[in-house]
């Protein structure tokens, strides 16, 4: 299911208002055009109230990744919540050192739900 280079794998619908998609291999230069045109398609749809990106097998954020966060941010704004979900070192410690835990939900966990 999921993708190389930041595009996202087709989005799946988890119940109620939640949108849950799988980005993979690397959100760097090359994969965040796909990966935002992949937001600009999930956008129209005006019934999201949370939206989960598994990033678990993301190997690598460079600061296009970042902005194309930021760019998901403006393209769902609150009161959608937005957490990124399956997380790991070293793209957890770019997220945090970038601030990127204010306004995102940071998670270790695959299902996008924060640690109790």
């Amino acid at each position: 299911m999921t993708t190389t280079n930041g595009e996202a794998a087709g989005p799946r619908r988890h119940g109620g208002s939640t949108v849950r998609i799988r980005v993979g291999g690397e959100l760097d230069a090359l994969g965040t055009p796909g990966f935002r045109r992949q937001l600009d398609t999930l956008a129209q749809r005006r019934e999201i109230g949370r939206l989960v990106l598994d990033l678990s097998t993301v190997r690598y954020l460079s600061s296009a990744g970042l902005r194309s966060l930021l760019y998901l941010r403006q393209r769902f704004p609150e009161p959608v919540s937005i957490a990124l979900a399956g997380v790991q070192e070293p793209v957890g410690r770019t997220l945090r050192l970038a601030g990127f835990q204010r306004g995102l939900e940071l998670t270790g966990h695959d299902d996008g739900e924060a640690a109790a």
